[in-house]
């Protein structure tokens, strides 16, 4: 995934997301949601952030960087 390279990820950063592409398949945008429900469900420390980032039909797209408090 060249985006996890690009950011210099690890797997643990980016586990809830393929939790849920797992389970659920591509939503387009819509997985943004489900991946922050089962990131704010399974922990998540004050300060941590989240970078979302989804990409709906044609050419769309939708970045957000969000902190935890």
């Amino acid at each position: 995934m060249r985006a996890k390279l690009e950011l210099d990820l690890n797997d643990n950063q980016i586990i809830h997301s393929y939790t849920i592409l797992k389970e659920f398949g591509n939503m387009s945008s819509a997985t943004i949601l489900f991946v922050l429900k089962e990131i704010l469900n399974n922990g998540i420390k004050p300060g941590e952030k989240i970078i979302a980032v989804g990409f709906g039909p044609g050419i769309s797209v939708d970045i957000s960087l969000l902190t935890y408090a």
